[in-house]
């Protein structure tokens, strides 16, 4: 069945008074949505791969998927009764919203993805994960006793034990493994002893963040069992009555901080802010162990001087709001275990690490910088980054801009997380450049969020693709200078309909056939994307351009769309034979 397209949109209710099973099996599709309000028992099964784009709600009854696009494509679902049950279907929908009633996930996986802020009251249930992506907020107040995993890829998933009808301790169920790729965890308590526990965390990727605060005269405790890192940064807010804890064993965490200011360490189990600083301004007196500090030198006085030898440090963080340069003697290496903090109190200043080279921590562990300055200040890295008995990889964090302008050679990945990285120059695969000499594997340069800047002049071409992941609000590539040509003759793979905008006055060209992107990419004003060839995978629509303040009109025989600006035509995507040549200018 079709709902009209007309406005308003239409719905179709489903029900019965009797206790028994039904199956709608033709396609809903249209302008309207879905109305589930039957009595205890009674089950509508919907089997067809529905296209409908209005909302699912859930009042009374059972409504059953009977494939993986029952509900539509993805929809906004309210349960403020019965229960919505994926029956094995992995189901993704664009938010969560409800009173009460239950999401039984027998044996599917519930994705949410989308922009929205909403509350759900009801359970989430039966044996499987819940995936929380896109830029919004999803909000559980309910007890949630799901068998699976929780993973936050995008967005914030916040558990309000401060709500009214939320239980003391556990609403997702503390057998529940933690997954974090590009996203923040809230647990908020009310006036007495809460608490949280998950089966171990996860980090992988993305810029990451826990908060746990503890209500008025009530505590907040957040069990995290084992924690494991292989990829991405993690930002602790401890509550101000209770812990976050964990099984490891005590030491810092590279990766991780404490209200971007501090390393995380653990301590006795519980993870607290790193304290035990060398505060050594003068990096000639830098040595191998040292987790240094500017904060507890001469007031306000920057790192300054020369490295001398070769000095492996376990941290270092930059606060002090003056220009630093530091300078690694010819020859020599430094190394620094984790990542650089930068931390927001620098405002508007700058600061140089040049000359000889500089790595991560030993056997190729990952190294980066979590700039979380808000200033016009840039971090910049002129030293050679190179490996370290291992790929060393790179990781860009935070808020503020690092510049990279070295031909650096390490060989593991280079992922933006957040803010700006900016490099000077691209090449083929194995070939040092600002972005290191890795494989032309997608999988080695990751955009997660932030915007990638391209300051080179004339032509920066490389044989590498890239990965879109959808891990913050936008992703963004910027090429300066009109007269540069950025071309990336690899796959570009996107995921979770990531979106990419291009900015800046030069030219992007993605020139592989074999693309793989479903997000949508858009660039700004009148600045030349340039040619885009990829593939669309099977059933998907035709990618959207969003040139500045261009209007689409709609799209002609499904395959092209074209954009006006003044009435003029101005730019067009073509999705013929599987291609995508466009011109945005």
């Amino acid at each position: 069945m079709a709902f009209n397209a007309a406005a308003p949109a239409d719905s179709l209710t489903l029900g019965g008074s009797f206790a028994g099973n039904n199956t709608l099996s033709g396609v809903i599709s249209g302008n309207g949505g879905v109305i589930m309000n039957g009595a205890a028992g009674n089950v509508w099964l919907l089997s067809g791969a529905n296209t409908y784009n209005g909302a699912t709600t859930v009042m009374g009854g059972t409504l059953q998927a009977g494939s993986d696009q029952a509900f539509g494509a993805p929809n906004a679902v309210t349960v403020n009764g019965g229960t919505l049950d994926l029956n094995t279907y992995d189901i993704t929908i664009t938010s969560l919203a409800g009173t009460g009633g239950s999401v039984a996930l027998n044996g599917g996986d519930l994705t949410v993805n989308g922009a929205a802020s909403t509350t759900y009251g009801g359970s989430i249930t039966g044996n499987g994960s819940l995936v929380k992506r896109g830029t919004g907020t999803l909000t559980l107040i309910g007890q949630n006793n799901y068998t699976g995993a929780t993973t936050i890829n995008g967005g914030t998933l916040g558990l309000n034990f401060a709500a009214a009808g939320a239980p003391a301790n556990n609403i997702l169920s503390g057998t529940s493994t933690l997954n974090m790729a590009g996203g923040t965890l809230t647990v908020t308590g009310a006036g007495v002893a809460n608490s949280q526990t998950f089966n171990g965390l996860n980090v992988t990727a993305g810029n990451n963040r826990i908060t746990a605060t503890s209500g008025a005269g009530g505590s907040m405790t957040l069990n995290l069992g084992a924690l494991t890192h292989s990829g991405g940064l993690m930002d602790f807010t401890l509550p101000a009555s209770g812990a976050i804890t964990t099984t490891n064993g005590d030491g810092a965490l590279g990766w991780a901080t404490v209200n971007g200011m501090d390393y995380a360490q653990v301590l006795a189990g519980t993870i607290t802010a790193f304290t035990s600083y060398a505060n050594k301004d003068d990096a000639s007196t830098w040595l191998t162990g040292d987790v240094v500090s500017d904060a507890g030198g001469a007031a306000n006085t920057a790192f300054f001087n020369t490295v001398t030898g070769n000095v492996q440090l376990g941290g270092l963080k930059y606060t002090a709001a003056t220009n630093s340069t530091v300078t690694i003697g010819g020859g020599n290496t430094l190394g620094v275990g984790g990542t650089i903090i930068v931390a927001s109190s620098v405002g508007n200043a700058s600061q140089t690490i040049t000359g000889g080279t500089l790595t991560g921590g030993a056997g190729g562990s990952p190294f980066g910088v979590l700039h979380n300055g808000t200033g016009t200040g840039t971090f910049t890295i002129a030293s050679t980054i190179v490996n370290n008995g291992g790929a060393t990889s790179f990781i860009k964090g935070g808020t503020g801009k690092v510049a990279l302008t070295g031909a650096n050679t390490y060989t593991g990945g280079t992922t933006l997380s957040g803010g700006t990285l900016a490099i000077a120059s691209v090449a083929n695969a194995g070939v040092a450049s600002s972005i290191g000499a890795s494989t032309a594997d997608s999988a080695n340069l990751v955009i997660e969020s932030g915007t990638l800047e391209y300051t080179g002049i004339g032509a920066g071409t490389t044989d590498r693709g890239f990965t879109l992941t959808n891990g913050g609000p936008s992703r963004t590539i910027q090429v300066n200078n009109s007269s540069a040509n950025l071309s990336f003759g690899g796959v570009v793979v996107g995921s979770d309909d990531a979106s990419l905008i291009k900015s800046g006055a030069g030219t992007l060209t993605l020139a592989n056939a074999a693309n793989i992107f479903t997000g949508r990419h858009d660039c700004v004003g009148r600045h030349p994307l340039g040619q885009y060839a990829g593939k669309r995978r099977r059933g998907e629509r035709p990618r959207r351009v969003d040139c500045g303040f261009h209007e689409p009109r709609a799209p002609e025989h499904g395959r092209t769309a074209i954009y006006r600006r003044n009435g003029q035509h101005r730019s067009r995507l073509h999705a013929g034979n599987g291609q995508w040549p466009d011109r945005c200018q």
